[in-house]
């Protein structure tokens, strides 16, 4: 009646045991690291595929809690509002107005170094993209293959995660397609038909590397024609909603855009 919100805490109802008392598990990026190495195998630079690899492995030993993936919810302990809020302000000395890989860049050596000193807590599809991101460049990989990216579907939140190309070409489309710094009633990034395009064109050395997800490494060096690389990235995204057919659009991340960085809070209406 007042016309203002009033914010519960979470109920945390736990039957026969809540999840944290039950041990802490393998790492999912340890259950399928072999799916990895088989999907990265296809790459001619040996040094890049261990760099994926090294990369997958410093993030698995971290053993970060991914607890809003549709199978692991329920085991949240909502730490990710605090660890949020230390990024903010962790982060307050990047220059908004900085081109986006350079942002990109610092904002993943700070998440990383957080996540570094807090293992096996509550981290989402954009911090396991940026300790990815940045463990990639310690290992040698080049600024110009890499870029954290997101894939909005029609109605969802932007989910996050790692594009590794040897082509110019498609970053720097998405470059171009993400302006920094924003531009007035421009939609960021591209369509998921033109994404999948490119990513025919250049199949045998572009791979989406997304660590929150259940498919670690998704790689198109088999794929046959456009429709192939389409299918492979719908099944990818089902974890975050996508249903095949549906449009979705891909874009640079903005490190201070995609994330809300405020409190999730459940919301009652009084």
């Amino acid at each position: 009646e007042s016309g203002q919100w009033q914010a519960q805490a979470p109920l945390r109802l736990c039957g026969g045991g809540c999840s944290q008392s039950k041990g802490v598990s393998t790492d999912s990026i340890d259950g399928r690291y072999s799916e990895i190495e088989a999907a990265v195998s296809h790459l001619h630079d040996e040094k890049m595929q261990l760099a994926i690899l090294r990369g997958m492995e410093t993030l698995a030993h971290m053993h970060l809690l991914r607890t809003n993936r549709p199978d692991t919810r329920g085991t949240g302990d909502n730490s990710i509002m605090a660890h949020r809020a230390a990024l903010r302000k962790a982060m307050e000395h990047i220059d908004r107005f900085a081109p986006l890989v350079t942002q990109q860049r610092q904002a993943a050596e700070v998440t990383f170094r957080h996540y570094y000193r807090n293992h096996y807590a509550e981290a989402f599809c954009h911090e396991n993209a940026e300790i990815l991101f940045h463990q990639l460049l310690q290992s040698g990989v080049s600024e110009d293959r890499i870029r954290i990216i997101n894939i909005t579907p029609q109605r969802r939140s932007p989910h996050v995660l790692v594009l590794y190309t040897e082509t110019h070409d498609l970053t720097t489309l998405l470059d171009l397609a993400t302006p920094q710094p924003p531009v007035v009633n421009h939609r960021d990034g591209i369509s998921g038909v033109t994404f999948s395009g490119f990513i025919y064109m250049n199949r045998g050395t572009t791979i989406l590397l997304d660590p929150w997800s259940t498919t670690k490494a998704i790689e198109f060096s088999r794929a046959r024609d456009e429709r192939d690389v389409m299918r492979t990235l719908d099944d990818a995204f089902a974890d975050i909603g996508h249903q095949s057919g549906q449009p979705f659009t891909v874009s640079v991340t903005r490190p201070f855009g995609s994330r809300i960085f405020s409190k999730t809070l459940t919301f009652v209406s009084h």
